[in-house]
């Protein structure tokens, strides 16, 4: 389970309005100003826990809105974005507490959710309206980037190589549930595409988690691509 140190989700009850509000702001800018982790860090990788972080992020991304990949991700508007869709459905408590979870590490469970709804991974066919993009910044975009924007912007790139190069890979890897001996083996039989698609001086020391979450962005980005290029 993930440590917050910050008690980023629980509201004060019986305050005032004013009160309240302020605590919101409070929770949502120590949401957004806590540590960076693309790769993960922090995050547990024992099965068990995975696969209970892996329900209470589906829960959230089932109760919440879409257009979560049209900003880069963690980026303060990422941030913010996925602070506002984790603390509206109360719904998924029955799984975990606020207090367990960090809201951005859940991007991937959204995009997990999207590549599943909106794409036939069989066919590569879409089957619901797509989500709208970010753009891949210019060069000179790129490096205004912080750290870890770029360092998130790099495992998606890594992500939509490895989906341009096995999807029946990815499709695998996205019907295994998270946690389990079928993750694992789905994830080591994308060792192949894994390794080819490692840019020069790129160091995989990533939570599966976290990874499993790019792979599913990538893969969305991929058929989205695709289905631009065939018109």
């Amino acid at each position: 389970m993930i440590a917050v140190r910050q008690v980023l989700f629980s509201l004060v009850l019986g305050t005032s309005s004013l009160s309240a509000a302020q605590d919101y702001t409070a929770m949502e800018m120590g949401s957004i100003q806590l540590p960076a982790s693309p790769t993960g860090a922090g995050l547990p990788n024992d099965g068990p826990t995975l696969h209970k972080l892996a329900l209470f992020g589906r829960c959230i991304a089932e109760h919440s809105g879409r257009d979560i990949l049209f900003r880069p991700p963690e980026s303060q508007l990422d941030r913010r974005n996925l602070f506002m869709n984790s603390v509206a459905p109360e719904i998924c408590e029955r799984i975990g507490s606020f207090q367990d979870y960090a809201p951005m590490f859940l991007r991937g469970s959204y995009a997990e959710r999207l590549l599943l709804n909106d794409f036939d991974l069989t066919t590569g066919k879409p089957r619901e309206r797509l989500e709208k993009l970010f753009p891949m910044p210019t060069d000179a975009q790129r490096a205004k980037m912080s750290e870890p924007e770029k360092a998130a912007l790099a495992f998606v790139e890594y992500g939509t190589c490895i989906a341009k190069m096995d999807m029946p890979g990815i499709a695998r890897l996205m019907a295994a549930e998270v946690g389990s001996d079928a993750e694992l083996q789905a994830f080591g039989a994308l060792g192949p595409a894994m390794g080819q698609c490692l840019a020069p001086g790129m160091t995989l020391k990533i939570n599966r988690f976290k990874l499993r979450g790019y792979l599913a962005e990538g893969a969305y980005r991929q058929l989205a691509t695709a289905q631009v290029a065939s018109r």
